[in-house]
């Protein structure tokens, strides 16, 4: 549901998506987060999802065989 735009954790860039890829999904360092509580800004260009979601495993997408 996200489009375009930029994601902030604690101040500090986490990184920029883009709907039409490449990436399925941010990292989030251990190190960017505060014991306790945490501010999340989604800077977001066109119109969200309003929604954010934290995965124990990444999304890296399809895999491909290469030879």
């Amino acid at each position: 549901g996200w489009d375009k735009g930029v994601v902030f954790i604690n101040g500090l860039n986490l990184g920029r998506y883009w709907s039409i890829g490449p990436q399925q999904a941010l990292y989030l360092p251990g190190p960017f987060l505060n014991s306790g509580i945490n501010q999340v800004i989604v800077f977001e260009e066109q119109e969200g999802d309003y929604k954010v979601n934290f995965e124990d495993s990444p999304d890296l997408g399809m895999a491909a065989e290469i030879q």
